[in-house]
């Protein structure tokens, strides 16, 4: 990344063993969760969650239950130094879908 605009482009393909699912947090497993790739792609008509990856979000202190059960910076404080700061500016997206399967 720079402070200049640049054009990016990504090529993702509907092979879904090219794809991972990230599965839902505990108590949003009714809502969201895994889809077929063929039947998600077939209805593209939500909002796109842009993610930089990985963070590392790691608690101040011991925590005596699962992690992952819990909200980072909301249920347990966190060491904000280790996590990115800034912002990302998107001009324009396009999605652009092929019948090559």
């Amino acid at each position: 990344m720079t402070s200049d605009w640049s054009e990016q482009t990504v090529v993702c393909t509907s092979d879904e063993q090219q794809w991972t699912c990230l599965g839902s947090c505990h108590d949003r497993a009714d809502f969201y969760g895994r889809t077929p790739l063929a039947t998600f792609l077939g209805d593209v008509n939500t909002d796109i969650l842009f993610v930089l990856y990985p963070l590392d979000v790691a608690p101040m202190g011991p925590i005596d239950v699962d992690q992952h059960i819990l909200r980072p910076d909301q249920d347990y404080p966190v060491w904000r130094s280790r996590l990115p700061e800034g912002y990302v500016m998107l001009d324009e997206v396009r999605i652009e879908l092929s019948d090559q399967r």
